[in-house]
């Protein structure tokens, strides 16, 4: 099948950054180094601020997600990926319309 607009291929990277996303923050309890790196390298840049932390996805620093230091609860982890891809990704690639990632 063809897709000259790379729709399928979008879709198909979205999918799977958010259930990277999801695998980062599954048991969060802390910002650690491990949880820092695989942030880094789905292209995420992490900065403290305070009692939060503010996360940037790729190049778009106008927007940021903030992510308790410490996790309030055993679901925490899941809704920060869940805050993050809605308030970060879905946001740059509609601004970014034909931006290249992946």
């Amino acid at each position: 099948m063809d897709d000259p607009d790379g729709k399928h291929e979008k879709e198909k990277f979205l999918k799977e950054l958010k259930k990277r996303l999801k695998d980062v923050f599954r048991g969060y309890r802390t910002m650690t180094a491990k949880v820092r790196s695989r942030l880094k390298a789905l292209g995420f840049t992490i900065q403290n601020a305070g009692k939060h932390f503010k996360v940037y996805f790729l190049d778009d620093f106008h927007h940021a997600a903030v992510v308790a230091k410490t996790a309030s609860d055993a679901k925490a982890g899941i809704n920060n990926a869940e805050k993050i891809y809605r308030f970060l990704v879905i946001p740059y690639l509609r601004k970014n319309k034909k931006a290249q990632i992946g």
